[in-house]
């Protein structure tokens, strides 16, 4: 039996979020806002737990979703560290269709973008698993969320940090979605959610 620390933060608060308050669900599934980043709000979440998260220095490796407002945080945590940092299409947030917040840019562009960040993992090139015309079932999600299993207990870190969404991390965390529209408390922004992983 071995056990992993898995840090779960979702990331600062994003354009989309703040849509979202002014909008409604129409901010969404508007097209001028493909892969939204952070605000200087949510810039400033994560620079903030970069410098007062005390067991940021214990982490051996960190895993994020390639969207650009995951990309940002996890940059501003960690660095001047030396901590490796993954990028996988499967940490990407639910669902993967039609919310335009959601499609990630090509992984050339993120490359140039965020050149300490390895995005060899990466299913494709272009982001073939967000979809314009359909909305993910909730069984590709909790696939999704197997194979992030999978890939820690494959692997022999004791700390991970994954950086990632609110719908993503709540369900894997609690079974369920954490939505403001449905009268759920949502996942703080840059708050490292504590999980402890058993594996045989």
């Amino acid at each position: 039996m071995k056990t992993i620390n898995l840090y779960c933060i979702r990331h600062g608060e994003a354009i989309h979020n703040i849509l979202y308050k002014q909008w409604g669900m129409k901010a969404f599934f508007d097209k001028n806002f493909y892969d939204t980043k952070l605000t200087d709000k949510g810039y400033n979440q994560s620079i903030e737990l970069g410098k007062n998260w005390k067991e940021k220095n214990d982490i051996d490796l960190v895993i994020v979703s390639p969207l650009s407002r995951t990309l940002q945080t996890a940059m501003n945590i960690f660095k001047n560290t030396s901590t490796k940092i993954i990028a996988y299409d499967f940490l990407k947030e639910y669902p993967q269709g039609k919310h335009t917040c959601n499609k990630r840019k090509d992984k050339k562009d993120l490359i140039n973008k965020f050149p300490q960040i390895d995005f060899s993992q990466l299913d494709s090139d272009e982001d073939k698993m967000w979809d314009p015309d359909s909305i993910e079932s909730i069984d590709s999600l909790l696939q999704r969320i197997n194979k992030m299993y999978d890939f820690i207990d494959m692997n022999n870190y004791k700390n991970i940090a994954l950086v990632g969404h609110n719908s993503y991390i709540s369900m894997m965390k609690y079974g369920k979605f954490l939505h403001q529209e449905d009268g759920e408390e949502e996942l703080k922004h840059c708050f490292p959610y504590k999980m402890e992983l058993k594996f045989d």
